[in-house]
């Protein structure tokens, strides 16, 4: 497999993310969580390291806030930072909009045609527009919010210098969500 498979969540002890493989445990042991109610766990390599390999000679299972749980989307933004399911972003697009947008992974409708033939019908990963600032030329030419796309592919033309700015749950730059 040439994808790298990894989750990140907000942990329950610390309110800190982690990244790792994701676990959910139906019915966990007495050491963790509440007995009788399904568990979310992040496993993600321990701290310590082996002094000569480099290698994480243990791993610890974190648990998580379910809510908070996004999938790696396999892209990275024009930082080198992974963009998760769930974080914010910011672009631009060829008409130089500057666009603010929620990462989401799923099936979403891709239409640029102004309703002039039926949207495709897509499944992957996908920005949901949350705002965004007209241009000058956009306010004289009566470009309205309402009339643009609400999703838009990642990997589209018109998204220029995509930036992760913050996610759904500590909201941009980290500014309570």
């Amino acid at each position: 497999m040439d994808r790298e498979i990894l989750f990140r969540g907000k942990r329950l002890d610390n309110g800190e993310w982690v990244e790792g493989g994701y676990a959910e445990i139906p019915a966990p042991p007495v050491c963790i969580g509440e007995p009788g109610k399904p568990t979310v766990c992040i496993v993600a390599p321990d701290s310590r390291y082996l002094p000569d390999w480099g290698l994480p000679y243990r791993m610890a299972m974190y648990e998580v806030n379910p809510s908070t749980v996004g999938q790696y989307t396999g892209l990275t933004d024009k930082n080198g930072k992974k963009i998760f399911e769930g974080d914010i972003v910011r672009y631009n697009d060829q008409m130089d909009f500057d666009i603010h947008s929620v990462v989401k992974i799923g099936k979403y409708d891709q239409d640029g045609s102004d309703g002039e033939y039926r949207a495709a019908e897509c499944v992957g990963v996908y920005f949901e527009v949350l705002d965004f600032t007209r241009p000058d030329w956009g306010k004289e030419w009566g470009v309205n919010p309402q009339e643009c796309n609400n999703t838009v592919s990642p990997l589209d033309n018109d998204v220029i210098g995509t930036e992760v700015i913050g996610n759904i749950h500590d909201g941009k730059d980290g500014e309570e969500a």
